[in-house]
């Protein structure tokens, strides 16, 4: 008869027990409870557990608690956006400066459309430093600083810590706007079917057919099953045009996220398209 293998078990010690029940604690604690407003550091030592309840200086207290005199941003929402992201603190093994200054820089730069400005808002001493250092090697005639501010600005931006909160608030600003989103549909649906907004004395406008066959065309559009839009790039399009076409995309892909992350605008970003007659990735200009 065939011995029955014993299975290995994992005995852990009262300290190794107590951190992961802890750990369990903290994350419950970030699932279930209400964005606590008017932080204080107990109100932040206990949100983040005993293990790392000592970052909570009064240093970062008062980082914290001059965020509005800072960013001119409201006091309550930032702090919120401080609570409400902490897990990456704890996930990338920062301090809590880096992660509130972080926090502010992400937020900053959405509010200003630009990373530069966000970051000579946050770091004032880094950036007079720089400037500072500009002025000297001038003057003295000595070369010049190789890495630029904006370089600076740019490996900021790109850094983990940074690119993990736009990640998490991306995904926040698609739940926020999601009613948003279903108004705008609402919207071109009624435009479809001629009808305009109210004008102020309550009576109902009209749009041009013109507009409701746009608007018609525009949910069509969205409204769409994923299989039927897939059906359309199929019809009238050879393979090898299909195949640059993929290529061509996955390129355009690649030059978005490049200058993503070396710190271009938004705006910037969504110049880059599609030549249509070489289907290649280019820079539009306006």
């Amino acid at each position: 008869m065939a011995k029955k293998s014993k299975e290995k078990v994992k005995l852990f010690t009262l300290d190794e027990f107590e951190e992961r029940a802890e750990d369990i604690e903290v994350k419950i604690r970030h699932e279930t409870s209400p964005i606590p407003q008017g932080l204080t550091k107990d109100k932040l030592k206990r949100l983040l557990g005993r293990q790392l309840s000592s970052r909570v200086t009064d240093g970062v207290m008062e980082l914290i608690k001059n965020m509005e005199a800072d960013t001119d941003l409201d006091q309550d929402s930032m702090e919120e956006r401080v609570v409400s992201y902490i897990s990456i603190m704890q996930e990338m093994k920062v301090s809590m400066t880096q992660y509130v200054n972080a926090v502010k820089y992400c937020v900053l730069k959405r509010n200003l459309r630009s990373n530069k400005k966000a970051y000579e808002i946050v770091f004032p001493d880094r950036v007079a430093a720089y400037e500072a250092e500009v002025k000297r090697r001038a003057e003295a005639g000595e070369p010049a600083m190789k890495v630029t501010l904006d370089t600076k600005v740019s490996n900021y931006n790109s850094g983990d810590l940074v690119v993990r909160i736009d990640q998490m608030m991306a995904v926040e600003w698609s739940l926020l706007h999601y009613n948003d989103r279903e108004n705008a549909l609402y919207t071109l649906i009624n435009l479809s079917k001629g009808k305009a907004a109210p004008a102020p004395d309550g009576s109902q406008l009209t749009v041009t057919p013109m507009v409701q066959m746009q608007a018609a065309s525009k949910v069509v559009d969205i409204l769409a099953p994923a299989e039927e839009k897939a059906a359309k790039l199929d019809i009238n399009v050879s393979s090898g045009i299909q195949q640059n076409l993929a290529e061509q995309l996955a390129k355009m892909t690649e030059i978005q996220m490049a200058k993503l992350k070396s710190g271009s605008s938004i705006e910037d970003i969504q110049q880059i398209g599609l030549n249509s007659d070489t289907i290649d990735a280019e820079v539009i200009d306006e």
